[in-house]
């Protein structure tokens, strides 16, 4: 048999879709490669709703999100090989597989789609101290072992990280008959979004502790309990938590084995997203690729109050140009919106931050602030705030720029300064 004009390596979400885009261009033989059983990825374990609402027009599912790709393929008659292994892709295309039946085959097609989605976190990521009983498992395992296998994993559960991930498995838990004593958070505010917090842990009334994490895990051979730590601004607090089970939600790790196997470059790896979302988006397969940033962790190094305190993500989107940062904080004292739309209207119209700060109350989008000199057009109707207990305020803002222009008007600013000393 003749080689694959394309691979595709990974049959979750993003890889079906590729493959069905690429079956409606033209390509006769593609073919798929998954080393689990059947199709969707992670998202046969998703079954909760909010899944589909762009790419098919309704709420779905996990599992019936991963139906529809699945039959749309089956459709399109595309080659689907599963408990198979990509074990290597060369420099050439040239590709080895590890066949069910265990023999090697080895292809070269005209392009390899990499789909390979991510991995959990675990607790070893985290250096978690302690021993090593049984009821630790990370979120997606539990998703696996509670959503399609049915099974008891305990009983009494602490889950370290808010994500809409660590969120959701609280309420799933929580649905479940298990009790919930906490959802940890590191940070100083919530990891995933509002919405869920409200659906997921008030509405259930589980704790959310934030500036928290766990430090030792207790227990010989099944879990009895966590060591927390909750911090302050000037202290911190050491907690006993009494527990069986253990969930770490503590974010993904790319999984990017073969594309490191090429020798890509980690400085090459940021521009390797750019031109998968450029390929994307030339073939019409709209796409936003989580990504790393240094704006964080630079911040850090700038404003030495801020190291340790901030950190971030990014995601890199197909549009030409026009960037956004949502920020979330936690703030002393009762705070509104009115009140935090006031400060950075104040810091706009005079002050230091008057010079690169734009103040904005229309709804706005990307392309409105392209040609902007401004580092941040502040955004006042995306302002949202929630107060935690009573001395403390969940505020989340949002600021557009255009990467481009405004920083090179920065680099300007950065010319006149040292120019002249």
């Amino acid at each position: 048999m003749t080689d694959p004009e394309v691979i595709v390596v990974g049959a979750g979400a993003a890889g079906l879709a590729s493959a069905l885009r690429l079956r409606d261009l033209g390509f006769s033989r593609v073919v798929i490669y998954d080393r689990n059983e059947g199709p969707g990825g992670i998202l046969p374990q998703c079954i909760h709703a909010g899944f589909g609402v762009h790419y098919f027009g309704q709420e779905l599912t996990g599992p019936e999100y991963s139906e529809r790709l699945w039959s749309a393929a089956r459709e399109r008659r595309i080659e689907t090989v599963f408990n198979a292994s990509v074990l290597s892709v060369d420099n050439d295309r040239t590709t080895t597989i590890l066949l069910p039946n265990g023999a090697r085959e080895v292809v070269r097609p005209r392009a390899v789609i990499i789909a390979t989605g991510c991995r959990e976190r675990t607790r070893e990521n985290l250096e978690v101290a302690g021993t090593r009983p049984a009821g630790v498992f990370t979120a997606g395992l539990a998703q696996t072992l509670v959503n399609r296998m049915g099974l008891q994993i305990g009983s009494t559960v602490v889950i370290q990280g808010s994500g809409d991930i660590g969120m959701i498995m609280a309420r799933r838990m929580s649905i479940e008959g298990y009790t919930v004593v906490a959802v940890l958070e590191r940070l100083p505010y919530l990891g995933g979004t509002l919405r869920n917090k409200i659906q997921c842990l008030d509405a259930f009334r589980i704790p959310l502790w934030l500036s928290s994490e766990i430090i030792e895990i207790e227990g010989d051979r099944r879990v009895q309990g966590v060591k927390v730590v909750r911090r302050t601004s000037d202290s911190q607090e050491i907690q006993h938590l009494d527990c069986d089970t253990v969930l770490v939600a503590s974010g993904l790790i790319a999984e990017t084995r073969l594309i490191d196997e090429l020798g890509v470059p980690e400085a090459a790896k940021e521009a390797l997203l750019f031109a998968v979302i450029g390929f994307l988006t030339l073939h019409g397969i709209p796409a936003a690729v989580p990504s790393c940033t240094g704006a964080a962790r630079a911040t850090g190094l700038v404003l030495e109050a801020m190291k340790g305190r901030l950190d971030g993500s990014s995601l890199r989107v197909p549009v030409a140009d026009g960037s956004i940062t949502d920020f979330t904080a936690v703030v002393e004292g009762a705070v509104d919106k009115a009140a935090a739309n006031a400060a950075f209207a104040a810091a706009a119209a005079s002050g230091p931050l008057a010079a690169v700060l734009d103040y904005s109350e229309d709804p706005i989008v990307s392309s409105d602030i392209v040609g902007s000199a401004a580092s941040c057009t502040f955004d006042a109707p995306l302002t949202m705030t929630m107060p935690l207990g009573d001395d403390a305020t969940l505020v989340k803002v949002f600021g557009w720029y255009d990467n481009e222009w405004g920083y090179s008007n920065r680099l300007v600013d950065l010319v006149s300064v040292v120019g002249g000393r």
